[in-house]
C-alpha cells in the first residue's frame, strides 16, 4: 500500500475502512428494503471509484470522498432524520433489551464509516504535495462527487403509498415533522 508522505498509511487505511463499512452498510440494508438496490448499487459505486483514485493518492479522490462523506452526514444529521433515528433505537435498545428497528443500526455503520473517510481524505490533501494544484484537483473532486450524488438522487425520490423499511418516524424526520406546539400551563385555583 502506498503511503503518505510521513511514511504513515493511515489516510488511505481510513479512506478505504470507511468506504468499505458504508458499502456493507448499503449491501445489508437492501435486504431490509429491496426496493433500494438500484440506488445502492450505484452508491456502492461511487464509493469504489473513490478508494481507487485514493489508492493512486489523486487529490480529486480525497476532494470526491471528502463531499460524498460531508454531504451524506450532514444530510443525514440535520435533515432526514436517520442518525437521530438510529440513535434513537440505540438508546430504546440499551433501555429495553430489544432493538425493534435493527436496520437503523446500518445507519451508524455508514455514518461512522463517513468519519474516518473525512478524516482519511484531508489528511490525503494535506499530505499531497502538489499545492495549489493539489487543492483545485480537490475542489474538483468534491464538485464530482457533489455531482455523482445529485445524479443518483431521483432514484430515492420514488412514490410509495405507505412507509417502508428504511423510512423514518415522521417525529425524527425534520423536513416533514410538525413542531409541536407549546400548551399553556394548568390554570391553578386560587
Amino acid at each position: 500500500m502506498p503511503t503518505a508522505r510521513d511514511g504513515s498509511p493511515w489516510p488511505l487505511a481510513a479512506i478505504h475502512v470507511g468506504a468499505s463499512m458504508f458499502i456493507v452498510a448499503l449491501a445489508a440494508s437492501v435486504s431490509f428494503d429491496p426496493a433500494i438496490w438500484l440506488l445502492h448499487v450505484c452508491q456502492a459505486l461511487i464509493y469504489v471509484a473513490i478508494m481507487g483514485l485514493a489508492q493512486r493518492r489523486s487529490p480529486l479522490g480525497f476532494g470526491a470522498g471528502f463531499a460524498v462523506a460531508v454531504l451524506w452526514n450532514g444530510v443525514n444529521l440535520v435533515s432526514t432524520g436517520f442518525i437521530a433515528a438510529a440513535l434513537d433505537a440505540v438508546r430504546t435498545g440499551i433501555r429495553t433489551g430489544h432493538v425493534v428497528r435493527p436496520v437503523l443500526l446500518l445507519i451508524l455503520l455508514g455514518a461512522a464509516g463517513h468519519f474516518l473517510m473525512i478524516a482519511g481524505c484531508l489528511a490525503g490533501l494535506h499530505r499531497s504535495t502538489g499545492g495549489r494544484r493539489s487543492r483545485a484537483l480537490f475542489l474538483a473532486g468534491a464538485i464530482l462527487g457533489f455531482l455523482a450524488l445529485a445524479s443518483i438522487s431521483p432514484l430515492r425520490f420514488r412514490l410509495h403509498e405507505e412507509p417502508l423499511p428504511l423510512d423514518v418516524a415522521p417525529e425524527h424526520d425534520v423536513l416533514t415533522a410538525v413542531p409541536a406546539v407549546a400548551s399553556p400551563p394548568p390554570h391553578s385555583r386560587a
